[in-house]
């Protein structure tokens, strides 16, 4: 499983990134893609398998991104506590 965050959904590199796995796909399998975006149609989450909604307001002070990404951490960590709690379970 491949995790990709990316809050507008259009980056350019990442795009790039999923286009190539996603052609490796015709020679054998890639992990699933599951992308975490802003709630707005966009590429990356129209290109991913599952896509996790961030719902937080864009916030800009003199050209500076103040967006808060505390959501994204918080995502991020039930994920990983889930994987260890997966992992945990399975070697009892």
């Amino acid at each position: 499983m491949i995790f990709v965050f990316d809050y507008a959904g259009e980056d350019d590199e990442l795009i790039s990134i999923i286009q190539n796995l996603q052609s490796l796909q015709s020679q054998r399998q890639y992990a699933m893609l599951v992308s975490i975006t802003g709630a707005n149609n966009n590429t990356i989450q129209n290109m991913s398998d599952e896509n996790l909604y961030l719902f937080t307001d864009e916030l800009k002070v003199s050209g500076i991104d103040m967006t808060s990404h505390v959501s994204l951490i918080v995502i991020m960590e039930l994920l990983l506590y889930q994987f260890m709690e997966y992992e945990k379970s399975n070697k009892l």
